[in-house]
């Protein structure tokens, strides 16, 4: 287990920014596994589900593998739960993404906020990540690990 919180930061951070920096838009591709994994679930039911149903239940999916991580005691399925939740949090992207954020005329400006809304999205998803990580490393160390305090 890593005890410093600013290792486990910078190695969330490389983790997120290492794919959008070989892969362009690595970000979109990746978020969209998983939500057009739930949409095709819920296509049997409807024609076309809801955003809004999609997102609820990536939801309920991320908090469950997060309360999974914090019960888990086995190391191995533990930070197997962890890159899954690292996965899941590709959320961040897709919520960003259907803020409209403005119109733009011009091409500079544009390129400023596509970095700036990619930077804002590492820097939640890294800090999320890292919060789940220490949390749950942290009840497994006092013994209590059925609880997950904020």
């Amino acid at each position: 287990m890593i005890t410093n919180r600013n290792t486990v930061l910078i190695i969330f951070l490389l983790l997120y920014i290492l794919p959008e920096l070989f892969f362009e838009n690595a970000m979109v591709y990746l978020s969209g596994v998983i939500g057009g994994t739930i949409s095709e679930i819920f296509r049997g039911s409807s024609e076309r589900p809801s955003n809004v149903l999609v997102f609820v239940v990536w939801a309920i999916l991320l908090i469950g593998l997060v309360l999974l991580f914090v019960r888990v005691q086995y190391k191995p399925v533990k930070y197997l739960i962890l890159l899954l939740i690292a996965f899941f949090l590709y959320i961040v992207d897709n919520l960003l993404a259907v803020v409209p954020i403005f119109e733009t005329q011009s091409k500079q400006s544009a390129l400023i906020v596509k970095y700036v809304v990619m930077v804002l999205s590492i820097l939640i998803k890294s800090a999320v990540l890292t919060w789940v990580y220490w949390k749950g490393n942290r009840s497994q160390k006092k013994g209590n690990a059925s609880q997950l305090s904020f």
